[in-house]
């Protein structure tokens, strides 16, 4: 066995460098997340493709959320307003906790008096918080999905374990990604707010 391992070194070293690549790079990827800080604030994030008239806006510190009544179609048909996507995260489980927004009554057949008004509601998860709508958290986290990251190393994309939830959200800062779980979409999601202080 020693003599054909000698006789034959270029072909063994070949045939063993990719499995030395693949386990030095799998291990230095699951490490970065071993060495790097957690993500310190909550979060709440929004689905764009499913505001359905819904606005939320950083306002003074406070997550302002309006709505703003349709203009009633010409065939007469009622709308059919759904509560969007929006979750709150919690930067210690990274667990996505839906929040219910108040759908106004009159919301799908609105009068010809509040048609194109818009008006404030009040979300209970935010009572209380103050908000930073900066894209980057104050401790340098950004929301991206694992379609979209990327570190920028051709081995780590290669031998890394960055697909084995291809479609999931994530919070990622330098080479360090923390899955977002509970969520089934991976795209159209955008940083409402991060939550700075409890104020009560």
């Amino acid at each position: 066995m020693n003599s054909f391992v000698k006789e034959n070194a270029t072909l063994v070293l070949a045939l063993a460098l990719p499995i030395i690549f693949a386990v030095f790079f799998y291990l230095s990827k699951g490490g970065a997340n071993d060495n790097a800080d957690p993500p310190k604030y909550d979060f709440v994030i929004v689905d764009n493709n499913s505001r359905d008239g819904f606005d939320f806006d950083v306002i003074n510190g406070n997550i302002n959320v309006t709505f703003t009544y349709q203009q009633v179609r010409e065939n007469g048909r009622p709308y059919n307003v759904k509560q969007p996507n929006l979750y709150y995260i919690d930067a210690d489980t990274m667990i996505a906790e839906p929040i219910s927004v108040p759908i106004p009554a009159d919301a799908n057949n609105p009068s010809e008096k509040v048609q194109g008004q818009r008006i404030t509601l009040e979300v209970a998860k935010f009572r209380g918080k103050d908000f930073n709508a900066a894209s980057i958290s104050p401790d340098g986290f950004e929301l991206s999905n694992n379609r979209t990251y990327r570190d920028g190393n051709i081995m780590t994309e290669i031998f890394s374990g960055h697909r084995r939830n291809p479609n999931g959200l994530v919070l990622y800062k330098d080479g360090a990604r923390f899955d977002i779980r509970g969520i089934d979409r991976y795209y159209g999601f955008d940083v409402v707010g991060w939550v700075m202080d409890e104020t009560e």
